[in-house]
């Protein structure tokens, strides 16, 4: 086998290649005046091979496998859904201070006149029910996008998967349409209990499944 020589992009390439094939370590011989960087190379190469023996052994996995894990995928797009409209909510209680004239802050108050007006800081029946949903997404979406991602370490089926996130999911955006639109009850009542049923739920598979006490 002939020996690659160091410090050019063709030697390294060539040595990457022998290592795949042989999964052995070949003699490098190395001029001394380019001593430091033989030091560099081998310690490179030394660990890209201690890392794909790791592999191919099935002691170390790629971060990529576990992004390719479809429930992961799935916890992905629905954890970003309901953080989006979590977010979505800060312009919503924006509109309705500037659409009500009501401000929280005396500085605020400039928005809508030329001068602080002290009689526009004040509450407002719609802007704070839009607060108070607000508030509930941040109690009950936190809690679902940790104990979600956790959840899909578990490795669950995907369709259970699927049936959970999309049941919050479903459970937020209906919540939010009956607390802004004041639905009558229990259509926001039984929109919040599914959503706490569902992280519920994930929990329990999740201390089920990886239990230590």
């Amino acid at each position: 086998m002939e020996v690659p020589v160091y410090n050019t992009p063709e030697a390294n390439s060539e040595t990457k290649q022998c290592y795949s094939r042989s999964g052995l370590l070949p003699h490098i011989t190395q001029p001394q005046d380019e001593f430091q960087a033989f030091l560099s190379n081998w310690s490179l190469d030394l660990s890209l091979l201690f890392t794909v023996t790791m592999l191919k052994q099935g002691t170390m996995s790629p971060l990529s496998s576990v992004m390719e894990s479809q429930v992961l995928q799935a916890f992905s797009t629905y954890a970003i859904i309901v953080i989006l409209k979590m977010m979505l909510m800060s312009p919503l209680t924006s509109y309705f201070r500037l659409t009500r004239k009501v401000f929280a802050n005396l500085e605020d108050t400039k928005f809508v006149s030329s001068e602080a007006d002290k009689k526009l800081v004040r509450t407002d029946p719609d802007v704070e029910r839009v607060r108070r949903c607000h508030l509930n997404d941040l109690e009950n979406i936190v809690p679902f996008v940790a104990v979600g991602l956790l959840y899909a370490l578990t490795g669950p089926e995907l369709s259970s998967a699927l049936l959970h996130f999309r049941l919050f999911a479903g459970s937020r955006i209906l919540h939010t349409v009956a607390y802004v639109g004041a639905l009558p009850q229990p259509s926001r009542g039984l929109s919040w209990i599914l959503g706490m049923l569902v992280t519920f739920s994930m929990a329990y598979r999740v201390l089920s499944t990886v239990l230590l006490l």
